[in-house]
């Protein structure tokens, strides 16, 4: 409801005329706005299996695991469409797991003395929902939340070290507890000699994982 005057003054008219460009009997047949039902109908099927998924058929399907290929075969790809590459994102990741994530790579000076120190730290992959406005996050409420992490961890002689999002207002942090070092840099290596990870939904605890 929210959006209804970006649909009706610049996503449908585009979609419209999209379609007269590529086949209009699609306009004749009243496709586009079959499609809007469709989606407006049952948004969140309309996500993963469109009603007219020939629309967002490409000639190639790059995908990122063996796992996926039934999906995409289901959704419409014929199977020599479909190609299997991994996530280009993780070529850095395996590039230092070869080396054995040399210290020296790091960025953050702050960052290498805490590894060089050999002090054991848990890393929290920060996700900011409060810039997203997701379910009542607020920055008070987010150094509520790390304040009783690290005071927990501090019983257990751990650092509490924070990777923030890009979009985290660090400045916003600095009313926090001094067991927790709050970066923006060296991810992989933090998750690398941490000694475990803290995470909601961010696609960086998939690097967590790859590192066991």
């Amino acid at each position: 409801i929210k959006k209804i005057k970006k649909y009706l003054s610049i996503v449908m008219p585009n979609f419209i005329l999209s379609s007269w460009y590529y086949n209009w009997i699609d306009i004749v047949k009243f496709k586009p706005l079959k499609t809007a039902f469709g989606v407006f109908r049952d948004p969140e099927a309309s996500n993963y299996y469109p009603p007219y998924p020939e629309d967002i058929i490409h000639d190639k399907c790059l995908v990122f695991a063996n796992k996926y290929i039934e999906y995409y075969k289901n959704l419409g790809y014929d199977n020599d469409q479909i190609f299997v590459v991994g996530n280009p994102r993780n070529d850095q990741i395996f590039q230092l797991l070869l080396e054995k994530f040399p210290v020296h790579k790091m960025n953050s000076e702050k960052n290498r003395e805490l590894i060089t120190s050999n002090k054991k730290y848990a890393l929290y992959l920060e996700d900011s929902f409060q810039e997203q406005g997701m379910g009542g996050w607020t920055y008070n409420y987010l150094v509520e939340h790390l304040n009783e992490i690290a005071k927990n961890l501090l019983d257990r002689n751990l650092q509490l070290v924070v990777k923030i999002h890009p979009t985290t207002k660090v400045e916003q942090l600095q009313f926090i507890n001094p067991n927790i070092i709050i970066t923006d840099t060296d991810l992989e290596h933090l998750i690398y000699y941490s000694e475990f990870c803290i995470g909601h939904i961010s696609s960086t605890i998939n690097l967590a994982i790859l590192l066991r």
